[in-house]
């Protein structure tokens, strides 16, 4: 018995005994195979059975916890059998367990390679079912072995199965799934044979398998075309150009890194421009790492990105950066969040009225912000948003966006003046500080400022420079509230005689300033003010300063016609001081005077008395006829001994000449009764060298 044991022809419960008298008995390859299980003698996995069937029956459950029961025949019987009747469906799982425990994943996987062996039919059958026992009896067979390892036939007939019905996932645990996935997803070559089952594209897109990288080169295009159609791939630059160039039918000739979204959107309804619309955000983050800086995409796909809800806020205003498209309609973008970005972008906006109002009425609540502000000096140019032919056309908008732009102080001063010009209402109550002294004479240019006396004082303690260029701006109003004399300012006055405005202008101003005004240099005493002759009469006329009195005596000569009149009529009224300075009187003067018909003989004759001792022979000549008292002219020559009447003012005269040695003296002839002159050797030789 033992050496029937020991040498196998039975156990030792006489089962292998049995076989050798009873029908279906074992062959001996068989039992070869039975007794290496029994004693734990390993034989190669590849060990051809004849029955694997009844070996399988013969072999007691707890046999199949050993590695010895490792059989590829018996193996696919066991397989064949779970998919099917379930007749060793106990044993199975017993050799699956000792599978698992023993980390013998790869007795799996040199199965799998063993049906390459078959016809493509065989080997696709084989695959399913092998597929399908794994599912059922090993959920998870891809965390325990690595599916890396297997063929591809392997990695279809699982998908496919998938495939063929999405429930099927729930057969495998969902790290086995995960770790599938992660294995084909780099598979670069996957594409490189037909699909043999079309159920395989369904697999991918039910596991979830997205392609890293896909060799176009090796791909079956109908292949391909399945998984683009189930977006089996990772939205990445690479697969985008490729799913672009292989199944768009015209793409867009359109550089990728800058105008990527456009070029998908040239066929809104395709399954890349879908999948990628599902997947924005992550599209988006792409994109902004490869654009260089740069984006071009077409104003309506701009709208379409900005206004999607699923991408980050962030990422939008990010991409608005990179952007040099133009929107041509600012309130197109849904969220007014983005306006301030777009704005800031030099080229994101269209410059026009519509947008400008858009983003003050939205954006801001009275005044600029400094992203408005930068925005508008970089355009160089205003844009008409209302007309000055109809006030009544301005919205409430138009009108807060212009009394925005007054007390916008930095706005450059070109496009400040540019928009103040277009605004056609006054302010009577002013109050911004801070503008530039350009910005504030726009404003007075265009008539924005009213003068009153509010105004007026506002500006003269704010923008001191600018209140002269005020003030002629408004002269009519000026000359109004100084009249009243609360609001009078010497020195404002005294500027603005200095400016170069018309004569009748500073007429009115003195008139209205009812005060008194030297006609003097301040800066060069002996000089007159840089005045019009017109100027300096008037004021002469009717705002005479009497400390100028003895400057127009001494410089008479320097007016013109109509101010020598004025000083000639101050002079008459001021005899007694011309008296008294007659020696640095103006000569002119002195014959104006004496010419006047405003004059009385006897002032001329005093005036006369005062300046003869120190005049000249020719002036004396020139004065006689002025006082009447012609007749004395003939005492310059020597020849002549003429008589005059005996009054007191012919007496002064003879007593002027006697001294001046025209005569040696004069007396009463009796006879006569005139005065009688005497002339003697030494008159006589005076007269004669005043002569020569």
């Amino acid at each position: 018995m033992k050496f029937l044991v020991s040498t196998g022809r039975i156990d030792d419960k006489y089962s292998t005994y049995m076989t050798y008298f009873y029908p279906e008995s074992l062959s001996r390859n068989d039992m070869v195979f039975l007794l290496s299980v029994f004693e734990k003698r390993t034989k190669e996995p590849s060990y051809l059975l004849d029955d694997p069937a009844t070996v399988i029956s013969r072999i007691p459950l707890h046999y199949f916890s050993q590695l010895e029961a490792l059989n590829y025949s018996l193996f696919e019987t066991l397989i064949n059998d779970y998919g099917d009747q379930k007749k060793y469906a106990e044993k199975t799982n017993r050799l699956v367990k000792c599978l698992k425990e023993n980390k013998q994943g790869g007795f799996v996987v040199e199965y799998s390679r063993r049906l390459e062996n078959l016809s493509v039919d065989e080997n696709w059958q084989s695959m399913q079912r092998l597929v399908a026992f794994l599912g059922w009896a090993w959920r998870s067979f891809f965390a325990d072995v690595s599916p890396s390892i297997f063929l591809k036939p392997f990695h279809n007939a699982f998908l496919a199965r998938i495939g063929e019905d999405e429930r099927r996932t729930k057969n495998l645990d969902d790290a086995s799934i995960t770790i599938f996935v992660h294995s084909i997803s780099n598979d670069s070559k996957f594409f490189s044979e037909p699909f043999y089952d079309n159920n395989i594209a369904a697999g991918l897109k039910f596991c979830g398998v997205k392609f890293v990288s896909i060799d176009t080169d090796s791909a079956w295009r109908d292949s391909l075309r399945l998984a683009y159609q189930n977006n089996s791939y990772v939205i990445n630059r690479d697969n985008i150009e490729t799913m672009l160039e292989l199944f768009y039918d015209n793409v867009p000739a359109v550089d990728w890194n800058t105008a990527n979204y456009s070029a998908i959107m040239s066929e809104p309804g395709s399954p890349l421009a879908k999948y990628v619309n599902a997947n924005i955000d992550d599209y988006i983050t792409i994109i902004l790492a490869e654009c260089n800086g740069v984006i071009m995409d077409t104003a309506e796909n701009v709208v379409l990105l900005l206004n999607n809800e699923n991408i980050a806020q962030d990422k939008k205003v990010e991409y608005i950066t990179f952007l040099q498209t133009t929107i041509e309609k600012l309130d197109d973008i849904i969220s007014t969040d983005l306006w301030q970005p777009l704005l800031k972008n030099p080229t994101a906006v269209e410059y026009s009225p519509e947008n400008i109002l858009a983003y003050f009425d939205r954006c801001l609540e009275s005044d600029f912000d400094d992203v408005l502000i930068e925005y508008l000096n970089r355009q160089e140019r205003s844009f008409i948003i209302l007309g000055k032919d109809s006030s009544s056309l301005i919205s409430d908008t138009q009108k807060e966006f212009f009394e925005a732009v007054i007390r916008a102080i930095d706005l450059s001063d070109e496009i400040y003046g540019m928009f103040v010009e277009l605004i056609f209402w006054s302010h009577a109550n002013f109050n911004v500080e801070g503008l530039s002294l350009e910005k504030i004479g726009h404003l007075g240019n265009a008539g924005v400022i009213q003068m009153n006396a509010d105004t007026l004082k506002f500006i003269r303690a704010q923008y001191p420079n600018y209140t002269q260029d005020f003030i002629l701006q408004n002269f009519g109003a000026y000359i109004d509230l100084i009249s009243e004399g609360e609001l009078y300012v010497r020195d404002e006055v005294l500027a603005i005689l200095d400016c170069e405005i018309e004569d009748s202008m500073k007429i009115d101003l003195l008139n209205a300033a009812n005060d008194v005004f030297s006609v003097k240099s301040k800066d060069f005493p002996e000089m007159n003010k840089n005045y019009s002759d017109l100027l300096i009469a008037h004021i002469l006329g009717n705002n005479f300063d009497e400390r100028d009195l003895r400057y127009l005596l001494a410089n008479y000569s320097a007016f013109k016609s109509q101010a020598q009149k004025a000083v000639l009529s101050i002079t008459i009224d001021n005899m007694h001081t011309l008296l008294q300075e007659v020696s640095s009187c103006d000569r002119k003067l002195i014959v104006a005077m004496l010419e006047s018909n405003n004059i009385d003989v006897e002032y001329k004759r005093e005036l006369f008395q005062e300046l003869a001792p120190t005049a000249s022979d020719d002036e004396i000549k020139q004065w006689l006829p002025l006082i009447n008292n012609n007749e004395f002219i003939v005492l310059f020559d020597e020849n002549k001994r003429p008589r005059f009447d005996d009054v007191p003012w012919n007496r002064v005269l003879l007593d002027l000449f006697k001294g001046r040695k025209l005569i040696e003296d004069w007396h009463l002839h009796q006879n006569t009764q005139k005065l009688h002159i005497t002339r003697g050797r030494v008159v006589t030789a005076l007269a004669r060298k005043r002569h020569d």
